[in-house]
C-alpha cells in the first residue's frame, strides 16, 4: 500500500506556481498544509494556514524545526538558488521527510539559458 502524505510543507507558496499548488492542496481536506516563508517576505497567507517564518539564509536548525513531522516538502525556490536547495534537501533528509518535490518542473529546461547557471553541478 502506498504511503499516505498528509502533512505538506510548501516553500514558495506565494509565487505564481506556489499559489496554485497551495490552493489545490488546501481545497482537499485530506491535506494539512504548512507554509515556509522567509522572515523578510511581505507575503500574506490565509489565517487558517500554519506558517513557519525562517531567517532569509535558511539556517539548518530552522529548517529542521519546520520540517519536523512533515510527510512532504514542496520546494518552489528558484532553480538557480543552488545553495538554498542543498540546505533544504539536507534538512528534509535529516528531519525524515518522506517526499521532497523540487521546483525544476516550473522551468523551461530545454531552453539553455534557464539551465546554464546550474549546469556545472
Amino acid at each position: 500500500m502506498p504511503e499516505v502524505l498528509k502533512k505538506i510543507d510548501i516553500i514558495g507558496a506565494s509565487g505564481n506556481l506556489g499559489l496554485s499548488i497551495r490552493g489545490a492542496l488546501y481545497s482537499n481536506p485530506n491535506f494539512n498544509i504548512t507554509v515556509l516563508t522567509r522572515k523578510s517576505s511581505n507575503a500574506t497567507f490565509p489565517s487558517h494556514i500554519q506558517i513557519h517564518r525562517i531567517s532569509d539564509d535558511y539556517p539548518k536548525s530552522e529548517l529542521l524545526s519546520a520540517f519536523k513531522n512533515q510527510d512532504a516538502v514542496i520546494n518552489m525556490v528558484h532553480i538557480t538558488e543552488i545553495e538554498t536547495h542543498k540546505k533544504i534537501i539536507d534538512a528534509a533528509i535529516k528531519a525524515g521527510v518522506k517526499r521532497l518535490i523540487l521546483s525544476e518542473f516550473g522551468t523551461n529546461v530545454p531552453e539553455l539559458q534557464t539551465t546554464e547557471p546550474v549546469s556545472i553541478y
